[in-house]
Protein backbone atom coordinates (compact mmCIF):
# COMPACT_ATOMS: atom_id res chain seq x y z
CA UNK A 1 0.00 0.00 0.00
CA UNK A 2 1.07 3.23 -0.39
CA UNK A 3 1.42 5.96 1.88
CA UNK A 4 -0.43 9.10 0.88
CA UNK A 5 1.09 12.46 2.32
CA UNK A 6 -1.42 14.54 4.26
CA UNK A 7 -0.44 18.23 3.34
CA UNK A 8 -1.71 20.81 5.78
CA UNK A 9 -1.50 24.30 5.53
CA UNK A 10 1.79 25.14 6.70
CA UNK A 11 3.82 22.70 5.08
CA UNK A 12 2.15 24.48 1.64
CA UNK A 13 4.45 27.35 2.75
CA UNK A 14 7.16 25.41 1.28
CA UNK A 15 5.84 24.40 -1.78
CA UNK A 16 4.83 27.92 -2.72
CA UNK A 17 8.58 29.25 -1.70
CA UNK A 18 10.01 26.66 -3.94
CA UNK A 19 7.47 27.61 -6.51
CA UNK A 20 7.40 31.42 -6.76
CA UNK A 21 10.20 32.12 -3.68
CA UNK A 22 9.93 35.77 -5.08
CA UNK A 23 6.58 36.67 -5.13
CA UNK A 24 5.05 38.75 -2.35
CA UNK A 25 3.78 37.07 1.08
CA UNK A 26 3.17 39.76 3.02
CA UNK A 27 2.45 43.15 3.12
CA UNK A 28 2.92 45.51 6.27
CA UNK A 29 2.93 49.41 5.05
CA UNK A 30 6.15 49.79 3.27
CA UNK A 31 7.84 46.06 4.46
CA UNK A 32 6.85 43.40 2.49
CA UNK A 33 8.32 39.88 2.98
CA UNK A 34 8.48 37.02 -0.39
CA UNK A 35 7.50 33.39 -0.28
CA UNK A 36 11.35 32.32 0.26
CA UNK A 37 11.44 34.35 3.63
CA UNK A 38 7.87 33.98 4.60
CA UNK A 39 9.14 29.52 4.80
CA UNK A 40 12.59 30.72 6.41
CA UNK A 41 11.21 32.47 9.05
CA UNK A 42 8.31 30.54 9.93
CA UNK A 43 10.82 27.49 10.05
CA UNK A 44 13.04 29.73 12.15
CA UNK A 45 10.26 29.97 14.59
CA UNK A 46 9.30 26.77 15.11
CA UNK A 47 12.72 25.40 15.09
CA UNK A 48 13.40 27.73 18.05
CA UNK A 49 9.73 26.56 19.56
CA UNK A 50 11.23 22.69 19.89
CA UNK A 51 14.82 24.04 20.90
CA UNK A 52 12.89 25.86 23.89
CA UNK A 53 10.92 22.36 24.43
CA UNK A 54 7.56 23.60 22.61
CA UNK A 55 6.44 21.38 20.18
CA UNK A 56 3.40 18.64 19.96
CA UNK A 57 1.15 19.10 22.97
CA UNK A 58 2.32 22.71 24.08
CA UNK A 59 0.01 25.36 24.02
CA UNK A 60 1.78 28.67 22.70
CA UNK A 61 -0.47 31.97 23.65
CA UNK A 62 -0.27 35.27 21.67
CA UNK A 63 -0.90 38.79 21.99
CA UNK A 64 -0.72 40.81 19.79
CA UNK A 65 -1.69 43.33 17.11
CA UNK A 66 -2.04 42.54 13.24
CA UNK A 67 1.59 42.94 11.96
CA UNK A 68 4.22 40.72 9.64
CA UNK A 69 5.27 38.87 12.99
CA UNK A 70 2.01 38.23 14.44
CA UNK A 71 1.63 36.08 11.12
CA UNK A 72 4.65 34.78 11.33
CA UNK A 73 4.10 33.14 14.46
CA UNK A 74 0.89 31.46 13.65
CA UNK A 75 2.80 29.95 11.03
CA UNK A 76 5.89 29.06 12.88
CA UNK A 77 3.45 27.78 15.94
CA UNK A 78 2.08 25.67 13.41
CA UNK A 79 5.41 24.53 11.51
CA UNK A 80 6.59 23.39 15.22
CA UNK A 81 3.41 21.04 16.24
CA UNK A 82 2.28 22.95 18.91
CA UNK A 83 -1.18 24.91 19.44
CA UNK A 84 -1.62 28.52 18.64
CA UNK A 85 -3.49 30.29 20.99
CA UNK A 86 -4.83 33.95 20.05
CA UNK A 87 -5.18 36.34 22.95
CA UNK A 88 -8.12 38.75 22.22
CA UNK A 89 -7.13 42.22 23.39
CA UNK A 90 -9.96 43.42 23.60
CA UNK A 91 -10.86 41.77 27.21
CA UNK A 92 -9.66 43.25 30.26
CA UNK A 93 -6.48 42.17 31.94
CA UNK A 94 -8.43 39.77 34.62
CA UNK A 95 -10.04 38.07 32.03
CA UNK A 96 -6.81 37.97 29.60
CA UNK A 97 -5.48 35.66 32.85
CA UNK A 98 -7.92 33.99 32.90
CA UNK A 99 -8.06 32.45 29.54
CA UNK A 100 -4.68 32.71 29.62
CA UNK A 101 -4.77 29.85 32.28
CA UNK A 102 -7.79 27.73 30.92
CA UNK A 103 -5.61 27.32 27.89
CA UNK A 104 -2.98 26.27 29.78
CA UNK A 105 -0.46 28.48 27.70
CA UNK A 106 3.25 27.35 27.60
CA UNK A 107 4.98 30.63 26.74
CA UNK A 108 3.68 34.07 25.69
CA UNK A 109 4.11 36.33 23.23
CA UNK A 110 3.12 40.09 23.67
CA UNK A 111 3.35 42.70 21.45
CA UNK A 112 4.17 46.24 22.95
CA UNK A 113 0.72 47.57 22.58
CA UNK A 114 -0.82 44.89 25.24
CA UNK A 115 2.60 44.08 27.33
CA UNK A 116 1.14 46.16 30.44
CA UNK A 117 -1.96 44.00 30.34
CA UNK A 118 0.00 40.96 31.54
CA UNK A 119 3.18 42.37 33.27
CA UNK A 120 1.63 43.04 36.26
CA UNK A 121 0.00 39.24 36.51
CA UNK A 122 2.74 37.59 36.18
CA UNK A 123 2.55 35.70 39.53
CA UNK A 124 -1.04 34.61 38.45
CA UNK A 125 0.59 32.46 35.86
CA UNK A 126 3.14 30.16 37.46
CA UNK A 127 2.92 27.75 34.48
CA UNK A 128 4.78 30.55 32.09
CA UNK A 129 8.25 30.50 33.11
CA UNK A 130 10.47 33.84 33.71
CA UNK A 131 12.08 33.35 30.30
CA UNK A 132 9.59 32.65 28.33
CA UNK A 133 8.06 36.20 27.84
CA UNK A 134 8.41 37.03 24.52
CA UNK A 135 8.30 40.78 23.50
CA UNK A 136 6.83 41.25 19.88
CA UNK A 137 8.57 44.46 17.99
CA UNK A 138 10.33 45.17 21.18
CA UNK A 139 12.47 43.88 24.38
CA UNK A 140 12.46 45.57 27.86
CA UNK A 141 12.64 44.31 31.54
CA UNK A 142 11.57 41.03 31.56
CA UNK A 143 10.91 40.27 28.00
CA UNK A 144 12.97 38.57 25.36
CA UNK A 145 12.35 39.96 21.87
CA UNK A 146 11.30 37.61 19.00
CA UNK A 147 14.69 38.46 17.06
CA UNK A 148 16.70 37.14 19.85
CA UNK A 149 14.52 34.42 20.38
CA UNK A 150 14.88 33.23 16.82
CA UNK A 151 18.54 34.32 16.65
CA UNK A 152 20.73 31.69 14.96
CA UNK A 153 17.63 28.96 14.74
CA UNK A 154 17.96 26.66 11.37
CA UNK A 155 15.70 27.63 8.55
CA UNK A 156 15.05 24.18 7.30
CA UNK A 157 12.25 22.13 7.16
CA UNK A 158 11.08 20.40 10.07
CA UNK A 159 8.94 16.93 9.92
CA UNK A 160 5.47 17.02 9.07
CA UNK A 161 2.74 17.38 11.68
CA UNK A 162 0.07 14.88 12.75
CA UNK A 163 -2.86 16.77 10.66
CA UNK A 164 -5.34 15.57 13.67
CA UNK A 165 -3.38 17.43 16.83
CA UNK A 166 -4.72 20.54 17.10
CA UNK A 167 -3.68 23.91 15.67
CA UNK A 168 -5.53 26.40 17.50
CA UNK A 169 -7.38 27.10 20.01
CA UNK A 170 -10.06 30.25 19.78
CA UNK A 171 -12.25 31.50 22.63
CA UNK A 172 -15.50 32.31 21.96
CA UNK A 173 -15.80 34.84 24.62
CA UNK A 174 -14.05 35.52 27.41
CA UNK A 175 -16.34 37.95 28.57
CA UNK A 176 -18.00 36.35 31.49
CA UNK A 177 -17.14 33.39 33.74
CA UNK A 178 -14.64 30.99 32.69
CA UNK A 179 -13.82 31.18 28.66
CA UNK A 180 -14.61 28.44 26.74
CA UNK A 181 -11.84 27.26 24.16
CA UNK A 182 -12.68 25.65 20.55
CA UNK A 183 -10.37 23.45 19.41
CA UNK A 184 -9.44 23.40 15.49
CA UNK A 185 -7.12 20.85 14.17
CA UNK A 186 -4.91 20.92 11.34
CA UNK A 187 -7.10 18.94 9.00
CA UNK A 188 -10.14 20.95 10.18
CA UNK A 189 -8.67 24.24 9.27
CA UNK A 190 -7.23 22.85 5.67
CA UNK A 191 -10.89 22.11 5.43
CA UNK A 192 -11.84 25.41 5.92
CA UNK A 193 -9.56 27.31 3.73
CA UNK A 194 -10.65 24.66 0.73
CA UNK A 195 -14.13 25.77 0.92
CA UNK A 196 -14.10 29.00 2.10
CA UNK A 197 -11.32 29.61 -0.97
CA UNK A 198 -13.19 27.84 -3.32
CA UNK A 199 -16.55 29.48 -2.66
CA UNK A 200 -14.53 33.47 -2.64
CA UNK A 201 -12.82 32.73 -5.91
CA UNK A 202 -9.34 32.31 -4.52
CA UNK A 203 -6.27 32.25 -6.57
CA UNK A 204 -2.24 32.45 -6.50
CA UNK A 205 -2.83 36.04 -7.79
CA UNK A 206 -4.85 37.20 -4.75
CA UNK A 207 -4.58 39.86 -2.16
CA UNK A 208 -6.35 39.66 0.90
CA UNK A 209 -6.89 42.21 2.76
CA UNK A 210 -6.56 41.58 6.84
CA UNK A 211 -8.53 43.78 8.48
CA UNK A 212 -9.77 42.26 11.49
CA UNK A 213 -7.51 41.00 14.21
CA UNK A 214 -5.95 37.79 14.25
CA UNK A 215 -7.18 36.74 17.09
CA UNK A 216 -10.49 36.48 15.94
CA UNK A 217 -11.43 33.32 14.40
CA UNK A 218 -13.16 34.71 11.38
CA UNK A 219 -9.85 36.45 10.23
CA UNK A 220 -8.41 32.80 9.40
CA UNK A 221 -10.80 32.59 6.71
CA UNK A 222 -9.46 35.21 4.38
CA UNK A 223 -5.54 34.66 5.92
CA UNK A 224 -5.60 30.54 5.57
CA UNK A 225 -7.45 30.63 2.31
CA UNK A 226 -4.43 33.51 1.32
CA UNK A 227 -1.74 30.76 1.81
CA UNK A 228 -3.27 27.78 0.74
CA UNK A 229 -2.76 29.22 -2.91
CA UNK A 230 0.33 30.92 -2.34
CA UNK A 231 -1.71 34.49 -2.26
CA UNK A 232 -0.23 37.62 -0.70
CA UNK A 233 -1.84 39.01 2.76
CA UNK A 234 -1.84 42.99 3.58
CA UNK A 235 -1.99 43.34 6.67
CA UNK A 236 -2.87 46.50 8.71
CA UNK A 237 -2.58 47.20 12.34
CA UNK A 238 -5.72 49.39 12.69
CA UNK A 239 -8.95 49.44 10.97
CA UNK A 240 -9.89 52.98 9.49
CA UNK A 241 -11.95 53.53 6.25
CA UNK A 242 -9.64 55.63 4.91
CA UNK A 243 -6.50 53.81 5.22
CA UNK A 244 -8.43 50.79 4.22
CA UNK A 245 -9.75 51.82 0.85
CA UNK A 246 -6.18 53.34 -0.02
CA UNK A 247 -4.50 49.96 0.89
CA UNK A 248 -7.14 48.37 -1.32
CA UNK A 249 -6.76 50.74 -4.42
CA UNK A 250 -2.52 50.78 -3.96
CA UNK A 251 -2.28 47.09 -3.82
CA UNK A 252 -5.06 46.15 -6.04
CA UNK A 253 -6.65 43.91 -2.81
CA UNK A 254 -9.48 41.49 -4.77
CA UNK A 255 -10.29 40.06 -1.07
CA UNK A 256 -11.56 41.79 2.11
CA UNK A 257 -13.09 40.52 5.72
CA UNK A 258 -15.17 42.71 7.41
CA UNK A 259 -17.31 43.31 10.08
CA UNK A 260 -20.61 45.23 10.00
CA UNK A 261 -19.13 48.35 11.82
CA UNK A 262 -16.53 48.60 9.49
CA UNK A 263 -18.53 48.47 6.67
CA UNK A 264 -20.99 51.03 8.24
CA UNK A 265 -18.06 53.13 8.74
CA UNK A 266 -16.65 52.75 4.83
CA UNK A 267 -20.20 53.96 3.47
CA UNK A 268 -20.28 56.92 5.35
CA UNK A 269 -16.61 57.96 4.49
CA UNK A 270 -16.28 60.72 1.78
CA UNK A 271 -13.72 58.84 0.08
CA UNK A 272 -15.92 55.91 -0.50
CA UNK A 273 -17.70 57.30 -3.73
CA UNK A 274 -13.95 58.37 -5.43
CA UNK A 275 -12.36 55.15 -4.37
CA UNK A 276 -10.62 52.14 -6.73
CA UNK A 277 -12.29 49.33 -5.62
CA UNK A 278 -12.55 47.62 -9.15
CA UNK A 279 -9.96 45.03 -8.37
CA UNK A 280 -12.43 43.53 -5.16
CA UNK A 281 -13.41 40.24 -6.22
CA UNK A 282 -15.17 39.20 -2.76
CA UNK A 283 -15.70 41.30 0.27
CA UNK A 284 -16.71 39.02 3.19
CA UNK A 285 -19.25 40.11 6.12
CA UNK A 286 -18.74 37.82 9.24
CA UNK A 287 -19.22 38.28 12.95
CA UNK A 288 -22.89 39.81 12.91
CA UNK A 289 -25.88 40.69 10.85
CA UNK A 290 -25.62 43.21 8.45
CA UNK A 291 -28.12 46.12 8.25
CA UNK A 292 -30.28 45.67 4.86
CA UNK A 293 -29.29 49.66 4.39
CA UNK A 294 -25.87 49.08 4.36
CA UNK A 295 -25.90 45.94 2.27
CA UNK A 296 -27.27 47.73 -0.51
CA UNK A 297 -24.86 50.63 -0.21
CA UNK A 298 -21.61 48.61 0.19
CA UNK A 299 -23.24 46.74 -3.10
CA UNK A 300 -24.02 49.82 -5.28
CA UNK A 301 -21.16 51.88 -4.13
CA UNK A 302 -18.29 49.78 -3.66
CA UNK A 303 -18.35 46.05 -5.34
CA UNK A 304 -21.38 43.99 -6.19
CA UNK A 305 -18.87 40.96 -5.44
CA UNK A 306 -20.75 40.88 -1.91
CA UNK A 307 -21.23 38.09 -0.04
CA UNK A 308 -22.20 37.52 3.83
CA UNK A 309 -21.08 34.30 6.49
CA UNK A 310 -23.36 33.14 8.87
CA UNK A 311 -21.37 30.76 11.36
CA UNK A 312 -19.92 29.62 14.55
CA UNK A 313 -16.45 29.02 15.46
CA UNK A 314 -17.66 25.65 16.70
CA UNK A 315 -18.26 24.47 13.38
CA UNK A 316 -21.29 26.16 11.23
CA UNK A 317 -21.06 28.35 7.92
CA UNK A 318 -23.79 29.38 5.45
CA UNK A 319 -22.94 31.95 2.81
CA UNK A 320 -25.13 34.31 0.85
CA UNK A 321 -23.35 34.73 -2.40
CA UNK A 322 -23.86 37.86 -5.12
CA UNK A 323 -26.79 36.66 -6.68
CA UNK A 324 -28.89 35.48 -3.50
CA UNK A 325 -29.07 38.94 -2.07
CA UNK A 326 -32.24 40.41 -4.33
CA UNK A 327 -33.38 37.01 -4.81
CA UNK A 328 -33.78 36.10 -1.13
CA UNK A 329 -33.55 39.62 0.85
CA UNK A 330 -33.25 38.41 5.07
CA UNK A 331 -31.37 34.94 4.16
CA UNK A 332 -28.33 34.61 5.46
CA UNK A 333 -27.87 31.76 2.26
CA UNK A 334 -27.34 28.29 1.93
CA UNK A 335 -24.78 25.79 3.64
CA UNK A 336 -21.14 26.59 2.94
CA UNK A 337 -19.80 24.12 0.16
CA UNK A 338 -19.61 20.54 1.75
CA UNK A 339 -21.37 21.57 5.06
CA UNK A 340 -25.00 20.85 5.98
CA UNK A 341 -27.50 22.76 7.97
CA UNK A 342 -30.74 21.20 9.68
CA UNK A 343 -33.75 22.97 11.88
CA UNK A 344 -34.46 21.25 15.10
CA UNK A 345 -37.64 21.62 17.41
CA UNK A 346 -37.15 21.59 21.34
CA UNK A 347 -37.70 18.08 21.11
CA UNK A 348 -34.66 17.72 18.99
CA UNK A 349 -36.97 16.70 16.10
CA UNK A 350 -35.96 17.93 12.12
CA UNK A 351 -38.57 20.76 11.33
CA UNK A 352 -40.85 21.13 8.67
CA UNK A 353 -39.02 23.95 5.81
CA UNK A 354 -40.01 27.61 7.05
CA UNK A 355 -41.04 26.47 10.95
CA UNK A 356 -38.29 28.12 13.21
CA UNK A 357 -36.36 26.17 15.19
CA UNK A 358 -32.42 26.03 16.44
CA UNK A 359 -30.06 25.90 13.62
CA UNK A 360 -27.59 23.16 13.79
CA UNK A 361 -25.19 22.18 11.31
CA UNK A 362 -22.44 19.75 10.27
CA UNK A 363 -19.49 20.47 8.55
CA UNK A 364 -15.73 19.15 7.30
CA UNK A 365 -14.09 21.74 9.58
CA UNK A 366 -15.79 20.95 13.26
CA UNK A 367 -14.58 21.92 15.93
CA UNK A 368 -12.73 18.49 18.56
CA UNK A 369 -14.35 19.97 21.35
CA UNK A 370 -14.44 22.50 23.79
CA UNK A 371 -10.49 22.68 25.55
CA UNK A 372 -10.67 20.62 28.90
CA UNK A 373 -14.87 20.85 28.77
CA UNK A 374 -15.49 17.27 27.77
CA UNK A 375 -19.52 17.71 29.35
CA UNK A 376 -19.99 21.38 27.55
CA UNK A 377 -19.20 19.71 24.08
CA UNK A 378 -21.18 16.67 24.50
CA UNK A 379 -24.38 19.27 25.31
CA UNK A 380 -23.62 20.81 21.76
CA UNK A 381 -24.30 17.34 19.97
CA UNK A 382 -27.56 16.34 17.47
CA UNK A 383 -27.39 12.94 16.13
CA UNK A 384 -29.62 12.87 13.65
CA UNK A 385 -31.91 9.81 12.58
CA UNK A 386 -29.16 8.51 10.49
CA UNK A 387 -26.67 8.25 12.91
CA UNK A 388 -24.53 11.86 11.83
CA UNK A 389 -23.64 14.35 14.43
CA UNK A 390 -24.45 17.91 14.20
CA UNK A 391 -23.53 20.75 16.30
CA UNK A 392 -26.12 23.06 17.75
CA UNK A 393 -25.77 26.88 17.03
CA UNK A 394 -27.62 27.87 20.44
CA UNK A 395 -29.10 30.45 16.77
CA UNK A 396 -32.70 29.99 15.69
CA UNK A 397 -33.91 30.28 12.41
CA UNK A 398 -35.66 28.69 9.87
CA UNK A 399 -34.64 27.31 6.41
CA UNK A 400 -37.17 27.12 3.18
CA UNK A 401 -37.12 24.53 0.59
CA UNK A 402 -34.76 25.80 -1.61
CA UNK A 403 -32.19 25.65 1.54
CA UNK A 404 -31.91 29.32 2.13
CA UNK A 405 -31.31 30.17 5.60
CA UNK A 406 -32.97 32.96 8.03
CA UNK A 407 -31.85 33.29 11.09
CA UNK A 408 -34.33 35.02 13.94
CA UNK A 409 -31.42 35.21 16.77
CA UNK A 410 -29.77 33.49 19.88
CA UNK A 411 -32.03 31.24 21.31
CA UNK A 412 -31.39 32.37 24.56
CA UNK A 413 -32.50 35.78 23.59
CA UNK A 414 -35.29 34.88 22.58
CA UNK A 415 -38.36 37.01 24.26
CA UNK A 416 -41.79 35.10 25.96
CA UNK A 417 -44.32 37.61 26.02
CA UNK A 418 -47.48 36.94 26.87
CA UNK A 419 -47.05 33.26 25.29
CA UNK A 420 -45.95 34.79 22.19
CA UNK A 421 -42.56 34.17 20.67
CA UNK A 422 -40.70 36.95 19.90
CA UNK A 423 -38.00 37.45 17.83
CA UNK A 424 -35.17 40.41 18.52
CA UNK A 425 -33.67 40.37 15.03
CA UNK A 426 -37.01 40.61 13.46
CA UNK A 427 -37.76 43.91 15.54
CA UNK A 428 -34.06 45.17 15.03
CA UNK A 429 -34.71 44.73 11.07
CA UNK A 430 -37.53 47.24 11.45
CA UNK A 431 -36.02 49.73 13.46
CA UNK A 432 -32.99 50.00 11.06
CA UNK A 433 -35.32 50.87 8.21
CA UNK A 434 -35.77 54.71 9.79
CA UNK A 435 -33.09 56.68 8.47
CA UNK A 436 -31.91 58.32 12.19
CA UNK A 437 -31.06 54.81 13.58
CA UNK A 438 -27.68 54.10 13.46
CA UNK A 439 -27.42 50.76 15.33
CA UNK A 440 -30.02 48.76 17.67
CA UNK A 441 -30.34 46.33 19.97
CA UNK A 442 -33.45 44.87 21.31
CA UNK A 443 -33.69 43.23 24.94
CA UNK A 444 -36.38 40.97 26.93
CA UNK A 445 -37.24 42.79 30.04
CA UNK A 446 -39.56 41.79 33.49
CA UNK A 447 -42.83 42.53 32.65
CA UNK A 448 -45.69 42.08 35.54
CA UNK A 449 -48.20 40.54 32.76
CA UNK A 450 -46.84 39.40 30.33
CA UNK A 451 -43.48 37.80 31.68
CA UNK A 452 -41.40 39.79 29.35
CA UNK A 453 -41.28 42.40 26.83
CA UNK A 454 -39.20 44.16 24.09
CA UNK A 455 -37.14 47.43 24.26
CA UNK A 456 -35.39 49.26 21.64
CA UNK A 457 -32.30 50.57 22.26
CA UNK A 458 -30.97 52.78 19.58
CA UNK A 459 -27.63 54.94 18.87
CA UNK A 460 -28.64 57.63 16.31
CA UNK A 461 -27.45 58.75 13.74
CA UNK A 462 -27.78 62.56 14.99
CA UNK A 463 -29.34 63.12 18.50
CA UNK A 464 -31.82 65.61 18.43
CA UNK A 465 -33.37 65.05 14.72
CA UNK A 466 -36.18 63.08 16.18
CA UNK A 467 -38.19 62.00 19.65
CA UNK A 468 -38.19 58.60 21.18
CA UNK A 469 -41.62 58.39 21.40
CA UNK A 470 -41.87 59.70 17.70
CA UNK A 471 -39.30 56.84 17.15
CA UNK A 472 -41.79 54.83 19.02
CA UNK A 473 -44.45 55.00 17.38
CA UNK A 474 -42.93 55.13 14.03
CA UNK A 475 -41.57 51.40 15.18
CA UNK A 476 -44.83 49.79 16.57
CA UNK A 477 -46.67 51.01 13.59
CA UNK A 478 -44.59 48.75 11.56
CA UNK A 479 -45.04 45.70 14.00
CA UNK A 480 -47.10 42.88 14.85
CA UNK A 481 -49.51 43.52 18.04
CA UNK A 482 -47.73 40.39 20.02
CA UNK A 483 -44.34 42.38 18.58
CA UNK A 484 -44.49 46.00 20.19
CA UNK A 485 -41.50 47.95 21.74
CA UNK A 486 -42.49 48.78 25.77
CA UNK A 487 -39.68 51.70 25.35
CA UNK A 488 -37.54 53.32 22.79
CA UNK A 489 -34.35 54.55 24.67
CA UNK A 490 -30.84 56.31 23.28
CA UNK A 491 -27.73 54.20 23.86
CA UNK A 492 -24.43 55.86 23.41
CA UNK A 493 -22.45 52.50 22.89
CA UNK A 494 -22.75 49.11 23.07
CA UNK A 495 -20.80 46.51 24.44
CA UNK A 496 -19.23 44.18 21.78
CA UNK A 497 -16.41 41.14 21.18
CA UNK A 498 -13.15 41.37 18.90
CA UNK A 499 -15.28 40.88 15.72
CA UNK A 500 -17.97 43.69 16.91
CA UNK A 501 -20.72 41.66 17.32
CA UNK A 502 -23.04 42.78 19.93
CA UNK A 503 -22.97 41.43 23.52
CA UNK A 504 -26.84 40.85 24.43
CA UNK A 505 -26.25 39.51 27.93
CA UNK A 506 -23.92 42.98 28.75
CA UNK A 507 -26.11 45.16 27.30
CA UNK A 508 -29.22 43.57 29.02
CA UNK A 509 -27.32 43.38 32.38
CA UNK A 510 -26.12 47.34 31.80
CA UNK A 511 -29.96 48.52 31.21
CA UNK A 512 -31.33 46.56 34.07
CA UNK A 513 -28.92 48.08 36.61
CA UNK A 514 -29.79 51.27 34.94
CA UNK A 515 -33.26 51.05 35.93
CA UNK A 516 -33.23 49.46 38.79
CA UNK A 517 -30.58 52.15 40.13
CA UNK A 518 -32.33 55.31 38.68
CA UNK A 519 -36.01 54.76 38.22
CA UNK A 520 -36.79 58.05 37.70
CA UNK A 521 -34.49 57.66 34.57
CA UNK A 522 -36.08 55.03 33.14
CA UNK A 523 -39.76 54.58 34.42
CA UNK A 524 -41.36 51.06 35.58
CA UNK A 525 -43.38 49.37 32.35
CA UNK A 526 -46.71 49.79 32.00
CA UNK A 527 -49.10 47.27 32.17
CA UNK A 528 -50.47 47.87 28.73
CA UNK A 529 -52.47 45.78 26.45
CA UNK A 530 -50.35 43.74 23.63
Amino acid sequence: MLDAPQVTVPALISVHAANHPRQIALIEGTTTLDWQRFDQETSRIAHALRQAGFGIGSNVGVLAVNSIESILLVFGVAKAGACYVPVNGFLSDQQVITLIKDAEVDILFVSAEYAAKVDCSREALPRIRSYNWVGVGFEGAGWKSLKSFVNGCLTEPLPPVDPTSRMVIWYSSGTTGRPKGIVKSFNALQWSAILFGTEMGFRSDSVALLATPVSAAATWLNMLSAVFVGGTIVVTPKFSATAFLALVAKHRVTHAQLVPTQLDAIIQDPALDKADCSSLRAVLSVGSALAARTKSEIRARMTSNFFECYGASEGSATLCRPMDHDEKPGSVGRALLGCEVCIIDNDGVEVEPDVVGEIVARVPFMMDGYYGRPEETAELVWTKSDGRTFLKTGDLGSKDEEGFVFVRGRKKDMIISGGFNIYPADIEAVILEHPEVEEVAVIGIPHPKWGETPVGLVRMRQAGNIEMGELLGWVNDRLGKHQRLQSVRIWSSFPRNALGKLLKNDIRDEYLSAWQSAPYKIKPHQDSEK
